[in-house]
């Protein structure tokens, strides 16, 4: 089975509880455009990366393996000609 369950939550008040027996989390929970992210500089770091690493931390505890970051092109720069990768220079 691919999914057994989707959980919809606030990311800072992710019950614990409900990573048993959970094998992977598509964190894509995020402000994902740079113009919002300049404008709630704090909430955006809140909810990009303080909320993602308590996750990770407490999916880790509880045994989960894969935990997959969902990311934007503001990491990786627009891509002109074709896809970029993580390999792309």
């Amino acid at each position: 089975m691919l999914f057994k369950q989707a959980v919809l939550c606030r990311c800072k008040e992710f019950p614990e509880e409900l990573l048993k027996d959970v094998d992977a989390i598509v964190y894509l929970a995020a402000i994902s455009n740079d113009p919002m992210g300049n404008k709630y500089e704090a909430v955006t770091l809140d909810i990009n990366y303080r909320s993602a690493v308590a996750l990770a931390i407490k999916a880790k505890a509880a045994g989960v393996r894969s935990f997959v970051f969902a990311s934007s092109c503001s990491t990786y720069g627009f891509a002109e000609e074709q896809a970029m990768t993580e390999s792309s220079p």
